[in-house]
């Protein structure tokens, strides 16, 4: 019992450690293996740094072997550091999504938002939306599903319902399709 107690304090000691950029080298060895759809999908979830606050992924180091990757901090003395340190494959990275570098989801949210804007003026002033996007890759195309939602009395109705999908190498548009018309699917949005 004791020998377990120890061995979870020791992981979850090494989990809140600070891992500084400058040493990552040191700690390649230590970071979780992801795989290619994990590494995506926190790529795609990055947001734009708020106020100086960043929950994004970011790609810290790469070697021939791997890209590592953490959500990057900055201490007060201006180090940066990640807390947990994740690594993937990147031959196969390369191979099926070219530019991981540059594109981040909160790029492709903001070039989808340019052909279906989140505010829906309506006479009297904006009515507030929300949207809900889903992205998905494929051989050659960032797949973007896009719902929007509005507000209206208390409650929640989707209005659009969208598939836009961009050129993964640069996100060129390539084409925009309405889907389905969605049903009157109210409910109170939590």
């Amino acid at each position: 019992m004791l020998v377990t107690l120890l061995f979870f304090l020791a992981a979850n000691t090494f989990a809140q450690e600070r891992i500084y950029v400058s040493e990552i080298t040191e700690y390649k060895e230590h970071a979780t293996r992801e795989s290619f759809k994990e590494f995506f999908k926190k790529r795609m979830d990055n947001r734009q740094a708020y106020k100086g606050k960043s929950y994004r992924y970011d790609i810290v180091h790469e070697d021939s072997l791997f890209i590592y990757y953490g959500i990057l901090c900055i201490t007060e003395q201006g180090r940066e550091y990640v807390s947990h340190l994740y690594k993937t494959n990147r031959t196969h990275v390369k191979s099926l999504f070219p530019a991981y570098q540059s594109i981040e989801g909160y790029h492709i949210r903001r070039k989808a938002e340019t052909y279906i804007p989140e505010i829906i003026w309506i006479e009297g002033g904006a009515s507030y939306a929300y949207a809900n996007i889903d992205i998905s890759l494929d051989a050659d195309t960032i797949k973007v599903v896009y719902d929007k939602y509005e507000k209206k009395d208390f409650l929640f109705k989707k209005s659009n319902h969208h598939l836009i999908c961009f050129d993964k190498h640069d996100l060129t548009l390539l084409r925009i399709k309405e889907l389905d018309k969605p049903q009157s699917t109210s409910g109170k949005k939590k």
